[in-house]
């Protein structure tokens, strides 16, 4: 089970990413680390490295000596495997519904978004999908 103990915090004093641990009970914000602004905005990979660095530190700074925690950071997805928006007809569409459409797409996978087409193509709730007929509705129940 996770427990939280504090947050970390990076800030920019004279010139350089400054990260601080402040713990959940209201003690005063601990220095952990620091390293050069303009470097660590010129090179990425720099930045992460330095938040994994206060990380490490945080998770330790209450330890023993040689009782020491590793955190494992996970690498990022690939880009040939991360999670892209689906293209639809009504990703460039001025229609008033084609926003909800965008949003709709945008929460799904592109399997679903796939399974969900009607027959020409278009997703549901698009402007070109018209309903044409009810099955089973109340009407059809009332002579019973």
């Amino acid at each position: 089970m996770e427990k939280k103990t504090g947050d970390i915090f990076l800030t920019e004093e004279s010139g350089r990413f400054t990260v601080y641990f402040r713990s959940i009970n209201d003690e005063p914000a601990a220095f952990l680390c620091a390293a050069d602004s303009q470097i660590c905005s010129a090179h990425p990979h720099l930045r992460e490295l330095l938040f994994e660095l206060a990380a490490e530190l945080a998770v330790n700074r209450e330890r023993a000596p040689r009782d020491s925690i590793a955190l494992r950071v996970r690498e990022p997805l690939a880009k040939s495997t991360a999670v892209a928006t689906p293209v639809i007809p009504c990703s460039s569409c001025t229609a008033p519904q084609a926003a909800d459409v965008r949003a709709w797409a945008a929460s799904c996978s592109a399997e679903d978004v796939e399974r969900q087409l009607s027959p020409a193509g278009w997703p549901p709730g698009c402007c070109h999908v018209q309903p044409v007929g009810q099955f089973g509705s109340q009407a059809a129940r009332v002579g019973r």
